[in-house]
């Protein structure tokens, strides 16, 4: 049970720099320059249209909810995952 609460807290907190790729559904696409706070998550790597590419601290959930907030894009048109194609924190 310890190992599951350990995992937990870094999924919610985050554990050191990842690269992610996030993918928008519908026909939906942003630039990042519109958006200071998503301009501070990280480094862009591709930063306008419908898949984004950053360097990030942050945890996919984090910048999920971040991207959600900020847009107002729907939960259902936001795809996020490591750019290696998986997501496996280190404990």
């Amino acid at each position: 049970m310890h190992l599951i609460n350990k995992v937990n807290k870094l999924l919610e907190e985050g554990f050191g720099e990842v690269d992610l790729i996030i993918s928008f559904t519908d026909g939906e696409s942003i630039s990042v320059n519109d958006f200071s706070e998503l301009k501070k998550v990280g480094d862009w790597l591709i930063s306008s249209g419908s898949s984004l590419r950053v360097e990030t601290t942050l945890s996919p959930e984090r910048l999920k909810k971040l991207i959600i907030e900020t847009t107002k894009i729907s939960e259902n048109n936001i795809s996020i995952c490591n750019a290696a194609g998986f997501y496996i924190p280190f404990v």
